[in-house]
């Protein structure tokens, strides 16, 4: 999410870190910490 975040920010000039960003950044944040626990116990 940070690599994105950073080239979203290098690559368009009006990006700007809103409401929505954060709520879309604090999703993919609990998406990818749910996916990892899962992947772990069902291996």
């Amino acid at each position: 999410m940070l690599l994105i975040y950073l080239t979203s920010s290098i690559l368009y000039s009006g990006f700007m870190l809103n409401v929505y960003s954060i709520f879309m950044l604090v999703i993919g944040i609990a998406a990818g910490m749910i996916g990892g626990v899962v992947g772990v116990n069902l291996k």
